[in-house]
C-alpha cells in the first residue's frame, strides 16, 4: 500500500517533501488548504492508496481534500 501524510504549516511541498522505500511513504509540507487540494489530487493520480492529515486540518478542510482527490 502507498501512502502519504501532509502536514499543514510555514511549508512549500515543492521543496518540504520527502519519501522512502521508493515513494511507497510519502511526507509533504504544505502552507494551507488550496495547497492541500492541489497536492492530494497529485497523490491520488499517482496512485496513493491512502492519505493521512496532521492535526491542523479541519474538519472542512478533510472535506475539501476527499472532494480534490
Amino acid at each position: 500500500m502507498k501512502f502519504a501524510f501532509l502536514i499543514m504549516g510555514n511549508f512549500n511541498s515543492k521543496i518540504d517533501h520527502a519519501s522512502i522505500h521508493n515513494g511507497m511513504a510519502q511526507m509533504i509540507g504544505v502552507a494551507n488548504i488550496q495547497e492541500a487540494s492541489i497536492v492530494a489530487k497529485k497523490l491520488y493520480e499517482d496512485g496513493i492508496d491512502c492519505i493521512e492529515l496532521c492535526g491542523a486540518f479541519t474538519v472542512h478542510d478533510t472535506r475539501k481534500i476527499i472532494e480534490a482527490a
